[in-house]
């Protein structure tokens, strides 16, 4: 999910809420719904300034768990120069 869509996501969730649940506060005879309509986009506002940080939290991770899955293939020439055998350029068939 790219940044732009989360930002679309955003725009939806602002306009359910002004759409929806808006009309029902006044229905319930809450005393303020601009109050509960100005806490609702404070929660949104710190939920996007949390998505940059929560994407860069993600692409480190999975960098890191690419990076050990990837450790033992990087160590086969080491092992070759080590036992100084030839390099295999067929897959063992074992």
């Amino acid at each position: 999910m790219s940044y732009n869509s989360l930002t679309a996501h955003f725009l939806q969730v602002k306009q359910f809420f002004s759409d929806s649940v808006v009309p029902k506060l006044s229905l319930e005879a809450v005393k303020s719904p601009s109050l509960v309509q100005d806490c609702m986009a404070e929660a949104v506002r710190r939920i996007e300034g949390l998505v940059p940080l929560s994407a860069d939290s993600i692409t480190s991770q999975v960098g890191q768990a690419c990076s050990r899955n990837l450790e033992p293939a990087r160590t086969i020439p080491r092992l070759y120069r080590r036992t100084n055998r030839e390099v295999s350029n067929s897959p063992y068939t074992h």
